[in-house]
């Protein structure tokens, strides 16, 4: 049987269900929320073994699933306290009763690669994420070395499962992942590589001297250290957060907009009650009446600092345009963000560190991104890279 005819449609036999479905939870990935959340949506949820660990993990922790294989679904629903059996572009989620703005937690564990429309997606569920919400993403990267040396001797063969899967629909890189959060209003706060086994031979060895990195019959000049990280990366696993829930189409309800425009407009009484309380002609002439007379204010004149007194403070202290040139010639927090966004300033593996996850090498660096620039936010979280695969 061919990989197509194995795994796709109606002929698609079991096996893979059962290396996909029934698989151990994802504790690199649960390892990215943060304690304190209540609700979490887990999109393509598959059995549910992530989302039951991540309940374990935090008491009192809802757990909403969507998973439209309906044996995996059954399982998680044995799991989970909600579990919808569809895709989530067929689900309504408001009229399913998922209030606004309560969900702190989304998962997407290789999902996105799967969708036809992942940006909309991203919009979708973008109402009911909190202020705070945490979504925690994986996703296959297609710049990896072995498939562009595959590529390179003209392969480009489905598989199974993997970075070829043939049920994968989009194909990412860490730069089109990162935009596509952007685009659909969401900020990257944290990405960690998953080193593809078969490469950790060539992230250990680090940068060639010469900055050229050969592998098989690929050839690529001026390789930097975060470049040589994605090269070998099999996943990443990013954390972003909703940002811009002003935008049109991005978080802001229907309901919300209907509710805007029923207000209704102020009204002829309305208006002329608004003209009454207006100060009219007579009550200026009166406070200019009041105000400071031109003796007062000849005395005041005379009162305030000379220009002998104004030269001197002059020559005392540095002036203000001194400050302003001084401040504009060094580098300040949107500069130096916007040197760095959109992309991971990686630095040299330290080859004599331990990952505790893995006991393997960690390389470490960290992450800007436009929207960190924007906003003069600093992300304070790591790239790093685990060993192993899923």
């Amino acid at each position: 049987m061919y990989t197509w005819e194995r795994h796709l449609g109606q002929t698609a036999s079991g096996d893979q269900f059962e290396a996909s479905y029934r698989g151990q939870a994802r504790s690199e990935l649960t390892g990215l929320f943060s304690s304190d959340r209540k609700l979490l949506l887990d999109i393509g949820c598959a059995s549910g073994a992530t989302s039951a660990y991540l309940k374990h993990l935090i008491p009192g922790l809802q757990a909403w699933g969507v998973e439209p294989e309906a044996e995996a679904a059954a399982l998680a629903a044995g799991q989970l306290d909600r579990v919808f059996a569809k895709r989530l572009d067929e689900i309504d989620l408001a009229a399913e009763g998922l209030a606004y703005g309560s969900v702190d937690a989304v998962l997407l564990a290789d999902v996105l690669e799967h969708m036809y429309d992942p940006w909309r997606a991203l919009v979708q569920i973008k109402p009911f994420l909190a202020p705070d919400a945490e979504v925690v993403i994986s996703i296959p990267n297609v710049r990896n070395l072995s498939l562009l040396s595959d590529l390179a001797d003209g392969r480009f063969d489905y598989q199974k499962w993997g970075l070829l899967d043939i049920t994968h629909i989009r194909f990412f890189t860490l730069d089109g992942t990162v935009r596509m959060l952007q685009e659909t209003g969401y900020g990257v706060r944290h990405v960690q590589a998953n080193v593809d086994p078969p490469l950790s031979g060539v992230l250990n060895a680090g940068v060639p001297e010469d900055k050229v990195l050969r592998f098989d019959r690929v050839r690529i000049d001026g390789v930097t250290p975060r470049e040589l990280t994605e090269f070998c990366a099999l996943q990443f696993f990013i954390k972003a957060t909703p940002v811009n829930l002003e935008l049109v189409g991005y978080g802001v309800p229907a309901t919300s907009a209907a509710a805007e425009t029923e207000r209704e407009p102020p009204t002829d009484a309305d208006a002329a009650e608004t003209e009454q309380e207006s100060p009219t002609d007579a009550d200026a002439a009166e406070t200019e009446r009041e105000s400071l007379t031109d003796a007062d204010a000849a005395e005041t004149e005379r009162e305030s600092p000379t220009d002998a007194d104004a030269a001197e403070t002059e020559q005392e202290s540095l002036t203000d345009a001194d400050e302003a040139k001084t401040e504009q010639e060094s580098p300040t927090d949107a500069d130096e963000a916007a040197a760095v966004a959109g992309a991971i300033a990686a630095v040299e593996p330290d080859l004599s560190a331990e990952s505790e996850s893995s006991g393997e090498a960690s390389v470490q660096a960290e992450i800007a991104t436009a929207s960190d620039a924007a906003t003069g936010e600093s992300p304070d979280d790591e790239v790093t890279d685990s060993r192993g695969t899923l």
